[in-house]
């Protein structure tokens, strides 16, 4: 049986900011959890300052300048693979909780399409997560530990 990922980036946040990498003065209990039973990048370098171009480049494995993507809003071209593409082509279903700030591609869309017009866009193959709750029965959002548990039942559009 395949295992989950849980990828985790958080922006404006130092990695020596965690407490399980010595802070002496910033606790990060849950996270050192996570870290303890995971694996931890302790040398793990940006490749941009703004989100969306640094997302790209994660998602992608590209040097901004191969990916193009040059500020927060600005659409990855389809042409390029990303990481949802790869782990579902591999049948896993990659969720995306929260956004990459990348908008569509304008050349796969109409031009009255609304995701062209938003920077909290997600990147393609991932489900994003409102797409997800929607499978969900009950008035309360179940969040990250439901949702894993209702995967089997959720789709992405």
């Amino acid at each position: 049986m395949a295992k989950n990922v849980l990828l985790i980036t958080a922006d404006q946040f130092r990695g020596d900011c965690l407490s399980a990498l010595g802070h002496d003065f910033v606790k990060t209990p849950h996270l050192d959890a996570l870290a303890s039973d995971g694996a931890l990048f302790r040398n793990h370098y940006c490749q941009a300052t703004p989100c969306s171009p640094a997302r790209a480049s994660l998602l992608t494995g590209l040097y901004q300048l191969n990916h193009r993507v040059v500020r927060n809003g600005t659409p990855l071209d389809r042409r390029h693979d990303n990481l949802a593409r790869m782990v579902r082509r591999h049948g896993h279903d990659p969720v995306l909780f929260g956004y990459t700030d990348q908008t569509r591609d304008p050349r796969e869309t109409a031009g009255d399409d609304p995701w062209v017009a938003t920077l909290r866009g997600c990147c393609r193959a991932f489900a994003p997560m409102p797409a997800a709750a929607s499978c969900w029965t009950g008035s309360a959002s179940p969040g990250v530990i439901g949702w894993s548990a209702a995967a089997s039942r959720c789709r992405p559009s």
